[in-house]
């Protein structure tokens, strides 16, 4: 028997997800903004959790330490600084876009498949260090992409992999088995080899010591057992370790990107701020980590209304046993749970001696 929430994914993906691919990415963004807009006008859990951690990254002081940093799209960190003398309505008017961009996320789902696995990808994106990116490619040591809820994840998954050919990428199956076919269609691509969480074990380590890279999302915190004490967003919090102990145990560098929008509706800017190798930290799995979350911070900052304010990231829930990651949606006002898509680091037990890298396998 189908439920109405099964109805109702069927029903989107169907009917109204066609309907926005013929009248395009211009419509279907400006329509996920509106939508977005009144959702957050409705009081969601995500707009409290929201404002608390931007009130929490202004309060620390994060945005007057990166206030000459430049910002493409959007408003500028400066702009948003200089909001600040007035907290509440600068904490406010950034959460409210936070909502924007996580509606224009699915918005863009409907057209990254096509437009950035084709032959003509280069003309949606904007490339930072692209020498610095073949460099990885050309290394064939294995590295690992570390990423951060910020901009489309997918978008640089998709164009990562034109130049990896292919990306691994650590992905998070959906719960709902109405939307599983939705999200596969969105990582379907001759350039990307998804692994499942569930597999992440064995296939992380394999695919490092093939010379393979493997993208994953790095910020998520430890509720329980030993982690990597950070600052990071203007949170304080101990991150999995997970990284560092594969960067040091395979000797491979990891690139920190970040893929932030562009003023047009389907437009991306993909930056490689950032290429960790092993060694320069003294083959510190720690040292690592922090570094990742640095860089991450510095680049996510340069257009911090594209970073999803509201996402939990573990303390909070979002990371259940054995390390699947749900989201309470930002973009829906009821109880439903989506899957964001990538997942915490998975590491393998057997081939890592690390105790907290092994009990996060276990989990």
């Amino acid at each position: 028997m189908q439920t109405l929430e099964h109805l109702r994914i069927r029903y989107l993906r169907y009917l109204v997800a066609p309907a926005l691919r013929l009248a395009g990415p211009r419509f279907a963004v400006a329509l996920a903004r509106r939508l977005s807009r009144g959702v957050y006008a409705m009081n969601p859990p995500g707009r409290a959790r929201a404002l608390g951690r931007v009130k929490a990254a202004i309060d620390s002081g994060l945005f007057e330490q990166t206030a000459g940093v430049q910002s493409v799209g959007d408003r500028s960190v400066g702009d948003w600084n200089r909001a600040i003398s007035s907290r509440v309505v600068s904490a406010e008017a950034l959460a409210a876009e936070s909502y924007e961009h996580f509606g224009r996320f699915w918005a863009e789902a409907l057209f990254v498949p096509r437009r950035l696995g084709g032959a003509g990808w280069r003309r949606f994106v904007e490339i930072q260090n692209e020498a610095s990116i073949q460099r990885l490619v050309d290394d064939r040591r294995g590295c690992l992409i570390a990423v951060g809820y910020h901009g489309n994840i997918a978008a640089a998954a998709c164009v990562l992999g034109h130049f990896f050919r292919p990306l691994h990428v650590v992905v998070d199956t959906v719960r709902d088995p109405s939307m599983v076919a939705w999200q596969r269609e969105l990582y379907r691509q001759p350039n990307l080899k998804i692994i499942e969480r569930m597999d992440a074990g064995h296939r992380v380590p394999e695919a490092l010591e093939r010379g393979g890279a493997v993208m994953i999302v790095a910020e998520h915190a430890r509720s329980r057992g030993p982690g990597v004490p950070v600052s990071f967003m203007g949170r304080a919090f101990a991150a999995y370790p997970t990284i560092g102990i594969l960067s040091r145990q395979f000797a491979a560098p990891v690139g920190v990107v970040t893929c932030h929008r562009g003023d047009a509706a389907f437009e991306f800017g993909l930056d490689l701020c950032d290429v960790i190798e092993p060694a320069a930290c003294g083959g510190d799995a720690d040292e690592i980590v922090r570094r990742v979350f640095a860089s991450l911070e510095r680049s996510i900052m340069q257009t911090p209304s594209q970073y999803l304010w509201g996402q939990e990231t573990a303390a909070g829930g979002a990371v259940e046993a054995g390390g699947v990651i749900t989201s309470r949606s930002m973009s829906l006002a009821g109880a439903n749970e989506i899957a964001i898509g990538l997942t915490a680091p998975v590491t393998s037990a057997r081939r890592l001696k690390s105790n907290a890298t092994a009990e996060h396998c276990a989990r």
